[in-house]
């Protein structure tokens, strides 16, 4: 309120002139931009609504749903393309989606691997068969259920799998 600090009136009234002009430039670029987040965090809500779908389905399609978060890793970078008003909210959906999908195929591993384990003590008491053509049976059996019972990431599944042929290759 002192006077001598206060600018003389024509100088703010300049000064809001330039900035009024500039602001008026730019105007449509913010426009534009307003548009292009908007369609960015559109299309990320739709994603996360998909990936949500994909873990919340019962019999869960393991093929989408790793492709789902493989996608979903990749949007993450698309969050800085997203108003920082939306990114917050869009980014928790985004990171629950994800953590929830990691969760179901980081459990499916678990049932897979314990499967494969009793199927390679399975393989391990077919030595001790005293026919040896009901053991080869049985290992072909057994190898057909291996192939069924799902796969792990591949250095698991390598070393599981040589484990297996350990016992079957005798027969």
């Amino acid at each position: 309120g002192e006077k001598h600090f206060s600018p003389a009136p024509w100088m703010w009234r300049k000064f809001s002139a330039a900035g009024n002009a500039a602001f008026d430039t730019i105007k449509p670029f913010l426009d534009k931009r307003s548009e292009i987040q908007s369609r960015h965090a559109q299309s990320l809500a739709t994603f996360c609504a998909e990936l949500e779908q994909i873990v919340d389905t019962a019999p869960t399609d393991w093929t989408a749903l790793g492709k789902g978060i493989a996608r979903g890793r990749k949007k993450l970078h698309d969050l800085n393309k997203i108003s920082p008003g939306q990114r917050q909210k869009l980014a928790k959906q985004l990171k629950t989606a994800l953590d929830k999908g990691n969760q179901l195929i980081q459990d499916q591993y678990n049932r897979v691997e314990m499967e494969k384990m009793k199927l390679i003590r399975s393989a391990s008491q077919l030595v001790h068969l005293p026919e040896r053509s009901d053991a080869i049976a049985q290992a072909k059996a057994l190898q057909s259920q291996w192939k069924d019972a799902g796969s792990l990431w591949r250095s698991k599944e390598q070393a599981l799998w040589n484990q297996f042929r350990e016992h079957l290759d005798p027969l």
